[in-house]
């Protein structure tokens, strides 16, 4: 042992921009230290709650207001046969004793302790292999985006790189650098052209939040007179529209002569001189509008198969109330949301999206953050590679 801290921040960072070198090689300041602790109390704070929220043990709701705690041993006869906690043998309750709970919640409602006996291994490897799927497109993908900025890369450098990135947004804090921008750096290295690959990762990272919005969009459209959807579908298209005029300020020609762009970017103090080349590496997707619109085919693919995993884990973990079309309606926006970073992985925001938006379908919370936390517990395990693929590479 040296004694020196394993810094993400890897050899080569000579090839970036001034401006960006600068910011990864200082030691963040006291008030950013101070506003990523508070993210992560708040991340960690949330997480608590929901899992405080949720009940761990199965509950038998009566009329009157009375709640049970014991365990679900089934149906007979009109009545659900339930155990309550201090007793050894079942008892039957009447439907009719049953209380009537809002948005069509369950009144037999199963803990997390009870749903882990629920895992089934097919369906578990069924979930994974269409991981496996989904984080090859999204290699490719990124493969594809820098192909378009003149940065020729190797399939299996993509998919290592990829891992890598993976391996720092769901599992390990980023310190002072994230996944994205590790990939970015590993990119530049020997090959120049710094600021294409960081437009590279920052439009696939774009892309892929624009390809949720289109699916949630493609998804909520028949659901837009449902009261429980109506909002939601409201808030997603003034997204998709946001995005549209966003794109069209940055892209359009006539657009940007009006604002004259050209002339007040570079002179932006600080970041003035790395700003102007990342808006002339953004101008070269502008004559390529194939590979921008592949790439968000293919996110709208990804994030379709996410859907499909969710739908998958929630029927083994006996949500039947929920149709597959329901799934993509309700998973789109949960993503959205869960790109807030308070924790590596969206931890805690995700959880409580989970809870909120399947509650809208009558699913209680324990089911929903069951399907929340173990779809991120397998992410996690298969980012583990981009660990390896960190390690391998500052030897």
């Amino acid at each position: 042992m040296d004694g020196r801290r394993l810094d993400p921040v890897p050899p080569g960072i000579e090839e970036l921009p001034p401006e960006v070198r600068a910011g990864l090689e200082a030691p963040p300041s006291g008030l950013r230290r101070a506003a990523g602790l508070l993210l992560r109390l708040l991340g960690i704070g949330l997480l608590a709650l929901v899992l405080w929220k949720v009940p761990w043990r199965d509950q038998l709701h009566l009329r009157g207001g009375e709640v049970l705690l014991g365990r679900i041993e089934g149906d007979a006869a009109g009545a659900v046969l339930f155990t309550p906690r201090g007793e050894e043998a079942a008892r039957p309750f009447p439907v009719a004793s049953l209380a009537e709970r809002e948005r069509g919640l369950p009144a037999a409602e199963a803990g997390v302790l009870s749903l882990g006996r629920r895992l089934d291994p097919g369906t578990t490897a069924a979930v994974v292999g269409i991981v496996v799927v989904l984080i090859l497109l999204a290699a490719l993908r990124w493969r594809m985006l820098l192909r378009t900025q003149g940065i020729p890369i190797p399939v299996r450098e993509a998919v290592e790189l990829t891992l890598l990135g993976n391996f720092f947004n769901q599992v390990a804090p980023g310190g002072l650098v994230g996944g994205d921008v590790l990939k970015a750096i590993y990119t530049a290295r020997g090959r120049g052209g710094a600021a294409s690959c960081w437009v590279s990762v920052f439009v696939d990272r774009v892309v892929g939040l624009f390809g949720t919005v289109i699916l949630a969009c493609i998804a909520l459209l028949p659901r837009w007179g449902d009261s429980r959807f109506h909002w939601h579908a409201v808030l997603a298209y003034c997204v998709l529209l946001a995005g549209i005029a966003g794109g069209a300020v940055v892209l359009s020609r006539r657009i940007r002569r009006t604002l004259r762009m050209e002339a007040w970017v570079p002179r932006l103090p600080l970041v003035g001189g790395v700003l102007a080349e990342v808006d002339q590496a953004v101008l070269a997707y502008r004559e390529r509008k194939g590979p921008i619109l592949a790439a968000l085919a293919i996110s709208v693919g990804i994030h379709s198969g996410w859907c499909l995993c969710n739908a998958l884990l929630g029927r083994m973990l006996g949500i039947h109330s929920m149709g597959v079309g329901d799934w993509f309606a309700v998973v789109p926006p949960i993503l959205v949301v869960s790109a807030i970073p308070l924790l590596p992985g969206g931890w805690g925001v995700g959880e409580a999206s989970y809870a909120f938006f399947l509650k809208l379908l009558g699913v209680p919370a324990a089911p929903a953050v069951a399907v929340s936390i173990l779809g991120r517990i397998l992410q996690s395990l298969l980012s583990l590679p981009g660990g390896i693929v960190f390690l391998r590479r500052r030897v």
